[in-house]
């Protein structure tokens, strides 16, 4: 397979008078933004939406999509924060060579570079249904790690819509030890999930290293490691 080459000049254009990586963001933005979305998937269980428990994942990001663009006109906290929601934005990766990447949900920040949005990367857990934590990791968490995506911030959100009574305890936690085992570590795991009540009941926090340097002469540095939100719904 041949290799993407970098575009250099597209990262050049898009981190223009930016200092990467970005700010950290505050745990009380994070604790907006977890509840917030949390609020949102409750509601529309509540209205009987019957994709959130059966549809696949672009169906139940359909869903959550526009009641999160809602709530940027009705919920206070909400509004002063996030701009608008965004699904399937599309973004480039670290070095340019992935021109469209497409996280689920970009939120956009009413203050801040709207070129680099907030992420939160979706995925079903459902292991009878073929739906499992591997997957979760291979085409979430990696994603993160190889820079594919976020690569700007220090932060992110794995949100699941989990359909068979898994948790982070019971099915993330121990294939992260299961791969931080093996001779080449994917995940990169620096710290293992661990619970964060003072943002959300339910989520847990992780940390994984990243190991791309930022293209272009200003820029030729590591990001540091990635501080990754376990949302489970």
């Amino acid at each position: 397979m041949a290799v993407k080459q970098a575009r250099p000049n597209h990262i050049a254009e898009l981190t223009s008078g930016v200092r990467l990586p970005l700010v950290q963001i505050d745990d009380r933005h994070l604790k907006i933004i977890l509840e917030t979305i949390s609020l949102a998937w409750h509601e529309l269980l509540a209205n009987g939406a019957p994709a959130l428990l059966s549809g696949d994942e672009a169906e139940v990001n359909a869903l959550l999509e526009p009641r999160l663009n809602h709530f940027c006109q009705t919920q206070k906290l909400w509004k002063d924060l996030v701009h608008s929601v965004h699904r399937g934005r599309e973004s480039m990766s670290y070095n340019g060579a992935k021109i469209e990447g497409r996280p689920d949900l970009s939120l956009v920040f009413t203050v801040g570079n709207r070129n680099f949005p907030f992420l939160v990367e979706c995925k079903i857990i459902d292991h009878p249904n073929a739906k499992r934590v591997s997957l979760y990791c291979k085409e979430g968490i990696a994603r993160f790690v190889a820079g594919e995506y976020a690569w700007a911030h220090r932060s992110a959100i794995m949100l699941a819509y989990v359909r068979d009574g898994s948790s982070v305890t019971s099915r993330l936690a121990p294939h992260l030890i299961k791969c931080a085992r093996a001779r080449s570590d994917t995940m990169q795991t620096l710290s293992h999930p661990v619970a964060r009540p003072d943002l959300h009941p339910t989520a847990q926090q992780s940390s994984h290293r990243r190991d791309f340097r930022y293209v272009g002469d200003s820029y030729s540095c590591e990001p540091g490691p990635i501080s990754l939100f376990h949302l489970w719904l």
